[in-house]
């Protein structure tokens, strides 16, 4: 073949080969990407290749592109305030096929050589309750009695780790004078230590029942009373300071299953409340109460778990109310 005749094949093949380069940069754009979807019943947040994607609703889903890849890792985690706690990484398979470069020869045993970039595709995650390790440890879920009678059902609850203790208190946000309030019958189931009640009618009256109880902040005082009583002749006595609330607490192991907490509640004046829940201490003026029931200075009976919102209606005063609040946090352990 003389070089007059091999020129144009030479042109030909730069020209195959500069279209092919060319092709291998536009193809290269390919991404894989992932589709996660949330078939939970919260909100959660997803993590992958350093990049956050927060609050995604329930049904909702979120989309990640990247370079082309066979796999990436996806950690998804309930968004924190919710009540629950959690987290799954998975290792989510792609379609993939890696640059590669085939070569054939022509009839002149010229080789053609043809390069095939990267190549992504899709890939898609449903997140459901049972991903989550132990997922049954993970639903903080609970119900609330008063006066026996269920007033919610099945709301979500702040975790264990949050507080370390059940507190009774006596309140008086923004009112002046001091707010008396009487507890009895106080009973604490919490799983997996033993069953705790007291009626106070072991305790001296005008004592303190430092056997079971530690009191966090003075309020003006409190003590063992029989000026009231649910069952026997005694009751808890607790009287704050405006705006300087008492409260005394009945210490929890640190790790807890569940609790069940029930006590009988007298309030002595309007407009000057109480309130019962799980607790900690923050500071040396600051106390905090989680999933607890308050007899608020407004006359209404709230619940605070995750919903800090529940009302239940009103309550008078010098009556006795039975109130009852099931903590589920192991729903394996009820």
């Amino acid at each position: 073949m003389t070089l007059k005749n091999r020129v144009p094949k030479i042109i030909l093949i730069v020209l195959i080969l500069f279209f092919v380069n060319m092709l291998t940069v536009l193809v290269g754009d390919n991404v894989s990407s992932v589709t996660v979807v949330n078939k939970t019943e919260f909100r959660i947040d997803v993590l992958t290749e350093g990049k956050m994607y927060t609050g995604i609703e329930p049904t909702y889903a979120v989309v990640h592109t990247t370079d082309p890849k066979p796999s990436l890792e996806v950690t998804a985690q309930y968004t924190p305030g919710q009540g629950i706690t959690g987290s799954v990484t998975k290792t989510v398979e792609m379609p993939y096929r890696g640059r590669n470069e085939t070569c054939e020869c022509d009839e002149n045993d010229t080789p053609e050589c043809v390069t095939y970039p990267e190549e992504g595709g899709s890939a898609k995650w449903e997140v459901l309750p049972a991903d989550f390790p132990g997922s049954a440890t993970g639903i903080h879920r609970g119900d609330v009695w008063i006066d026996d009678e269920l007033k919610a059902e099945n709301v979500a609850l702040v975790a264990p780790g949050e507080f370390d203790e059940f507190a009774i208190l006596g309140i008086n946000w923004g009112g002046s004078g001091t707010s008396t309030v009487y507890f009895d019958d106080i009973r604490v189931l919490s799983h997996p230590t033993p069953f705790y009640l007291d009626d106070f009618e072991s305790y001296n009256t005008g004592g303190y029942p430092s056997a079971n109880w530690v009191n966090r902040f003075s309020g003006q005082s409190a003590g063992i009373s029989e000026n009231v009583s649910h069952g026997g002749s005694k009751s808890f006595q607790l009287i704050s300071n405006p705006s300087w609330a008492r409260v005394d607490a009945h210490v929890l192991p640190t790790f807890l299953d569940s609790v069940d907490y029930e006590a009988w509640v007298y309030l002595d004046q309007s407009g000057r409340g109480a309130q019962l829940g799980l607790g900690v201490v923050v500071t040396s003026n600051t106390y905090r109460t989680y999933n607890a029931i308050t007899f608020g200075n407004d006359n209404l009976i709230h619940f605070s778990g995750t919903d800090t919102s529940l009302t239940f209606g009103s309550w008078s005063p010098q009556t006795w109310y039975k109130v009852r609040v099931l903590c589920r946090f192991n729903l394996e352990a009820i």
